[in-house]
């Protein structure tokens, strides 16, 4: 039987040093970088599965991304003195919180030790932690393993109630807002006028349906 302990150790080791190079730094069991008033926070460990003939070993990697600002985070979440699943029941709706999917695995044979090669393989599988935390150059291939997470039609959902909300609003905010600035300026008092026109209603279909489709894409990428 794989000694768990002296795996996790090694890997936290080795894993540690990859993720120093993207500007994460160890605390406790928690990899944290602070960038852009934001603090990415990355939690992984390997964790072994009874097989057939043997066990299969894989990375447990959880990430989260909150926002550093106007004293959310510098009381409640200070950067050393909180792991994620403080953060993700403390900070409603700020945080981005997700246990990541797709990782490689490999397997051990009964009576042998993980060699470097294959805990080599975990590494570079868990590496891909601080690009989706950060949501920047996600490699291409975990974004279509990602694809399919959400399905299709809860997808569709989300890009059609974003798509509506916008539209709403931005409906009425601009006509509210020329309404008012013509009214201060000529004296016209039909504030809302705009609404009165049909093709009004075309110009702001426009930018709330591409806003919908960026919704439902990055929604099928499985960063949101």
């Amino acid at each position: 039987m794989l000694n768990i302990d002296a795996l996790n150790e090694k890997f936290t080791e080795r894993f540690s040093l990859l993720l120093k190079e993207e500007g994460y730094r160890l605390n406790d069991k928690s990899y944290r970088k602070e960038r852009r008033n934001r603090l990415f926070v990355i939690e992984a460990a390997l964790k072994v599965e009874e097989a057939d003939g043997g066990e299969i070993v894989s990375p447990e990697v959880i990430i989260c991304d909150v926002p550093l600002k106007k004293g959310l985070v510098s009381k409640k979440y200070a950067p050393d003195e909180c792991n994620i699943e403080f953060i993700k029941q403390n900070g409603g709706d700020k945080v981005f919180y997700k246990k990541l999917r797709h990782l490689q695995s490999v397997f051990v044979k009964n009576g042998e030790e993980m060699s470097d090669e294959q805990l080599e393989a975990l590494l570079k599988t868990a590496l891909v932690a601080p690009r989706v935390c950060e949501n920047r150059a996600i490699p291409a291939y975990y974004k279509k393993l990602c694809k399919n997470d959400i399905p299709i039609s809860k997808a569709l959902y989300f890009s059609l109630i974003s798509f509506l909300g916008v539209y709403a609003l931005l409906t009425v905010l601009i006509a509210l807002c020329i309404g008012l600035a013509i009214y201060f300026i000529y004296g016209f008092t039909r504030i809302w006028g705009l609404l009165l026109e049909p093709y009004y209603y075309i110009v702001t279909l426009i930018p709330s349906l591409i806003y919908g489709i960026v919704v439902f894409t990055k929604t099928r990428k499985g960063r949101f």
